[in-house]
C-alpha cells in the first residue's frame, strides 16, 4: 500500500501544512511559522544583548543531573547563584524541601589542570563552555540569585535530555 506526503507554505506568516495520505487515512499537520521583521539582525534570538546579565552554556546532560537531584529532595524552588568575584561562582539551590534545602556547586578548575581547548577564564567552572556575569550584577556585590518555581524548571527536564546544550 503506497502513500503520499504533500509539504506545502502558502505564504510567510501562514503555517507549514504536512499532509500524509495513505489508503483512506488522511493526517494534517499544520506548524505555526515565525515571521522576522526588517530590523532582524540574524544574529539569533531577537532581544537586547546589552541587558543580559548571565549567560551560561553547559551540556544539557550536567544540567538535568542536577534538576534530577533537585527533585528526588522534592525541593518547592530553585535558586541560580551566579558571581565573577567570589566563591560559590556557580551554583544551584532547591530551596523548601521537607528534608532541608540542598546546593549544588560547580567549582572551577584546578589551575594546574591543561586545558586542551584554550585559555578559560580561571573562575569558570569546570562544566560550562560560557560563563559570564555581566556588570550589571555589579549593583549586587558582583552576585546574581534567580529564583524560580522548581515545578517550572522540571517541566523543562524532556528538553534537556534530548538537547545537548
Amino acid at each position: 500500500m503506497g502513500g503520499t506526503c504533500r509539504i506545502s507554505y502558502a505564504q510567510v506568516g501562514s503555517p507549514l501544512s504536512i499532509t500524509i495520505q495513505e489508503g483512506a487515512v488522511t493526517t494534517t499537520c499544520d506548524i505555526n511559522t515565525y515571521a522576522v521583521g526588517a530590523d532582524y539582525d540574524d544574529e539569533g534570538i531577537p532581544f537586547d544583548r546589552n541587558s543580559i546579565c548571565l549567560k551560561i552554556i553547559m551540556r544539557s546532560a550536567w544540567l538535568q543531573d542536577a534538576i534530577t537531584d533537585l527533585a528526588e529532595m522534592n525541593v518547592e524552588s530553585v535558586v541560580i547563584n551566579a558571581s565573577e568575584r567570589s566563591q560559590p561562582y556557580f551554583c544551584i539551590e532547591g530551596l523548601g524541601g521537607p528534608f532541608g534545602d540542598v546546593t549544588i556547586d560547580y567549582l572551577p578548575e584546578s589551575k594546574t589542570e591543561p586545558m586542551p581547548g584554550g585559555a578559560r577564564s580561571k573562575k569558570q567552572p569546570s562544566v560550562t563552555e560560557t560563563f559570564v556575569v555581566a556588570s550589571l550584577a555589579a549593583g549586587m556585590h558582583g552576585r546574581l540569585r534567580q529564583r524560580y518555581k522548581f515545578g517550572l524548571i522540571k517541566k523543562a527536564s524532556r528538553a534537556m535530555a534530548l538537547a545537548s546544550k
